[in-house]
């Protein structure tokens, strides 16, 4: 005989926000919360995905809804000081009406996380994370001080902080916190076993896009200038002078994506780059390409490199991007600054592969401790703690 009716265990669920600001486009953050959403025990958590801006779900909605999550967004995006503001007041409201047990802020900037932890504080929410998902060049001078003293003040506001790497934590809380092993690294954690290289989906996603032994070189990623797209085009320039057929395949949209797509056409390489939109298939994606690169200007841990080196693809990232980002031992790193940049990306990813086991590679994501199931459970023991006191002085 049972003990609490499933009414009764919805009483004692905990409820969670997962919050996160965004215009639309579907990231790595998303990804990172969906897996962790999956992994919860929804007879425990009563998990809701809100969106400041615009939801970043869509794809996934009727799938969240099916395993009892909830979508909700707050339809005001956060590109001025005024419309902040607007989002303070809006998110002290939605608190205030949701009583939520955890709320779990996730953002690139440090103005949006001290918005949403000071307003979640204000209204008395339990427990408050603050997790920092990417990583932006240090500034100088007096912007990086002024910086500093934010940092300072935006933990005040926390009760748990995490970051998907050391890089990522540095940027986002102060550096003596992160040397004294006061911040939780959660690596952005995969289902390594879905990105198992595939000859058959290879084969499939390949004909479907009427390619058949084409070099395929591939990256996912929102079309804005982190991402370094006009780079990745410049790169393709120097490929096809080497190989006339190879193909470009660029997963995501963004604000850029028109204008990438005019430089395309400006460098005549239409019948070299397809523009691939945002796709739920990315382990189809991935067995079907060649090469994966991510030359970004910046990033946390990227969580698109961790799949494709589960997918066994070669994966060439930027010298800007963190050496955490190497989960297998096999990724390269080239730079995308100098004269030659373009051209050292090009001879690489031209190179002849001899011997290459895509299979082998997905055990040494696995080994390295990125699968979704070790690295989720470290959320799912933050999520039931009662409190984490960092003891900050």
């Amino acid at each position: 005989m049972a003990l609490y009716s499933k009414s009764h265990l919805r009483l004692i669920m905990k409820s969670i926000i997962l919050l996160n600001f965004c215009n639309g486009m579907y990231g790595g953050i998303e990804s990172f919360l969906l897996n962790a959403f999956y992994c919860l025990d929804k007879e425990k958590y009563d998990v809701t995905f809100l969106t400041c801006g615009r939801s970043t779900y869509d794809m996934f909605r009727d799938d969240i809804i099916a395993n009892h999550g909830h979508v909700e967004e707050i339809p005001i995006l956060a590109n001025d000081y005024r419309k902040k503001i607007r989002i303070f007041y809006e998110l002290r409201k939605y608190f205030r009406n949701k009583r939520p047990d955890i709320v779990h802020v996730n953002s690139g900037t440090l103005s949006l996380q001290f918005i949403a932890s000071k307003a979640a504080k204000l209204e008395n929410v339990n427990r408050v994370l603050l997790h920092s998902h990417n990583f932006r060049p240090n500034q100088t001078g007096i912007k990086e001080s002024l910086k500093d003293i934010f940092k300072k003040l935006l933990i005040k506001n926390g009760d748990s902080f995490l970051a998907c790497s050391t890089g990522a934590a540095l940027w986002m809380f102060p550096k003596k916190m992160v040397e004294d092993g006061k911040i939780i690294i959660i690596p952005n954690g995969i289902d390594t076993k879905k990105f198992l290289f595939s000859n058959e989906k290879r084969l499939y996603f390949r004909r479907s896009l009427n390619l058949n032994d084409e070099l395929v070189i591939g990256n996912i990623g929102r079309f804005q200038c982190q991402k370094n797209h006009q780079f990745m085009i410049t790169i393709m320039e120097e490929v096809v002078e080497r190989n006339p057929t190879a193909q470009l395949l660029l997963v995501g949209e963004g604000q850029m994506k028109e204008a990438i797509k005019r430089l395309v056409k400006e460098r005549k390489l239409q019948e070299n780059v397809i523009f691939l939109g945002e796709r739920k298939d990315m382990d189809a994606f991935l067995s079907a390409i060649d090469i994966f690169i991510l030359p970004s200007l910046y990033e946390g841990l990227p969580i698109a490199s961790v799949e494709a080196q589960a997918s066994g693809v070669k994966t060439l990232l930027s010298e800007t991007i963190t050496k955490e980002a190497n989960v297998s031992g096999s990724a390269e790193y080239i730079p995308i600054t100098g004269d030659n940049a373009a051209i050292k990306w090009a001879e690489e990813i031209c190179k002849k592969e001899i011997g290459h086991n895509r299979i082998s590679e997905n055990t040494k994501v696995y080994d390295a401790g990125f699968d979704v199931h070790f690295c989720y459970q470290k959320m799912i023991d933050i999520y039931g703690e009662e409190s984490f006191d960092v003891n900050i002085k």
